[in-house]
């Protein structure tokens, strides 16, 4: 039986499957070319619209063969490399307040474009929207079935051609 993370993703206990892959200058890790496609999308627009990506050990990651946060069961999004945390030193678990009302707008529209893409469906859940779990505004999580990826990294791929 193939353990799952918290949204259904299959969770990698090594990395040596996943595909590496370059985003805002960044080297992450995901678990498919689809999963790649929207991270990086997600990835760029942030270093461009919101803030530049640190790029420091301990800052920047997605990947990690891990439990839910103050949880006794269940594996991180990280487990399955449908997650990624941003600049995680400015903007540490639990701390409020870390990005600006202009960020946090610049935020929001850059996941309300994704989701634009496939009829409303957010594709990508931000930590700092947590309303049941502790704020994490670094964390951003795949929130949909990999069909639900696939198609709109199609869309994105589409866009990048024309």
């Amino acid at each position: 039986m193939v353990d799952m993370s918290q949204n259904g993703w299959p969770v990698h206990k090594t990395s040596q499957d996943l595909i590496s892959f370059v985003a805002a200058g960044v080297t992450w890790k995901a678990p498919n070319a689809d999963v790649v496609t929207v991270a990086r999308y997600v990835i760029n627009r942030f270093a461009q619209e919101v803030e530049p990506i640190a790029g420091k050990p301990l800052d920047d990651w997605s990947w990690a063969y891990r439990p839910i946060r103050d949880q006794t069961s269940g594996f991180s999004n990280h487990a399955s490399a449908t997650a990624w945390d941003l600049n995680a030193t400015q903007h540490p678990r639990g701390q409020h307040g870390t990005f600006t009302d202009h960020q946090v707008t610049a935020i929001r529209r850059i996941l309300r474009d994704l989701a634009a893409l496939v009829s409303g469906v957010h594709v990508i859940r931000w930590g700092g929207d947590y309303v049941h779990a502790t704020i994490d505004s670094m964390h951003f999580e795949i929130n949909v079935a990999p069909s639900v990826v696939a198609k709109v990294a199609r869309i994105i791929r589409g866009k990048a051609l024309s």
